[in-house]
């Protein structure tokens, strides 16, 4: 269980990488993927956590057309653990190109994650 739940969390923050640097079909599958190893383990995340990755990846969702959006939750649910570990760990720079430039140079974003907010009735879940 506690594997998973590590898995989730990594995953998490991939995806937000993922959705500051531009690759949002790869953030939306890695948040997929994380979710549903939440749910598998009955525990939901952080309040305060699942806030900020919602907002990143509603960003991210937007940007995407809905044919786009489908084909991500799709291989998300296709995806095996090991796959989906093995691709969130993959450097941006080789998720995607813009001119030959690498793909988090090209997109300063991914290195501004910010803080999250949280304040007490984000933390209480209330």
């Amino acid at each position: 269980m506690q594997d998973r739940l590590k898995f989730a969390a990594c995953l998490e923050t991939s995806a937000r990488i993922a959705a500051k640097g531009g690759a949002h079909e790869n953030a939306l599958r890695f948040a997929t993927v994380a979710e549903s190893l939440w749910e598998l383990e009955g525990t939901p995340p952080f309040p305060w956590l699942k806030k900020q990755l919602d907002l990143d990846i509603a960003a991210a969702r937007d940007s995407l057309t809905e044919e786009e959006v489908e084909r991500a939750v799709a291989s998300a649910h296709a995806m095996a653990l090991d796959k989906a570990l093995s691709e969130a760990a993959t450097p941006l720079a080789l998720l995607g190109q813009t001119d030959g430039v690498p793909f988090a140079t090209a997109n300063p974003n991914v290195n501004n994650l910010g803080r999250p907010s949280v304040d007490r009735q984000t933390i209480s879940g209330r």
